[in-house]
């Protein structure tokens, strides 16, 4: 029984040896490495849309890194894609954790609590780092099962990828919680700063799902913290 564990343990071992890797890349202050895993991918069922905001491989650099990558981000699990030769590799997250791509998108691991007290490690969309306050936007794409039809005046529909409604973070120092939508929660989070807030939400009208305007609050808030 011993042997029989052993060699299961080993083959468990091996497996899981195969499907990791990794490769040199050029750091800011030195080399670095960029860690991936194989992805499975290519299995996936045929599902109407797709797992990705941005479908095509686009450079980008790691970890603030010198060197470029293909790299996608795969808003339905997550992840940050890699293209290597043709392979599509997955980012090892905890490795990986400031992706910036040449269009000026950037993403940042973090780690964050939501509405119902989970705690969760993501990529989130950053929108504006303005020194002590960063807001950032988490993409989601879900996947809808397929419906079978219920009697013959149905069609039914079949699986599907379907983008979700952003949500919003952010971060004052380094405490990361949902962005507030209203007047008096900004002036709870910055104690003694009740006129200046008052003053700003006074004289702009903020739509708290567009990027314009939560650079500009990013901005504001940096200046009274």
């Amino acid at each position: 029984m011993k042997k029989i564990t052993f060699i299961l343990s080993t083959l468990t071992l091996l497996s899981f040896s195969d499907s990791f890797a990794q490769v040199s890349a050029q750091g800011v202050s030195g080399r670095g490495t960029l860690t991936f895993y194989r992805s499975n991918s290519d299995n996936k069922p045929s599902v109407i849309g797709s797992e990705y905001i941005i479908e095509e491989y686009k450079s980008a650099k790691v970890n603030q890194g010198n060197q470029s990558f293909q790299i996608r981000f795969n808003a339905h699990n997550n992840v940050m894609e890699y293209k290597k030769d043709d392979e599509n590799l997955i980012l090892i997250k905890k490795d990986n954790t400031f992706i910036e791509f040449s269009d000026g998108r950037s993403y940042e691991l973090i780690s964050y609590t939501d509405k119902k007290g989970k705690t969760f490690d993501s990529y989130l969309y950053l929108i504006k780092n303005a020194g002590k306050i960063s807001i950032y936007k988490y993409e989601k794409i879900n996947y809808v099962e397929a419906r079978p039809a219920v009697n013959t005046y149905d069609t039914g529909s079949p699986a599907e990828y379907k983008r979700a409604s952003d949500s919003f973070y952010i971060k004052v120092g380094d405490k990361v919680s949902e962005l507030p939508t209203k007047q008096k929660d900004y002036i709870k989070m910055f104690p003694g700063k009740e006129s200046e807030i008052k003053e700003y939400f006074k004289s702009n009208k903020i739509n708290f799902k567009d990027n314009a305007d939560l650079t500009k609050l990013a901005m504001f808030l940096n200046s009274i913290s």
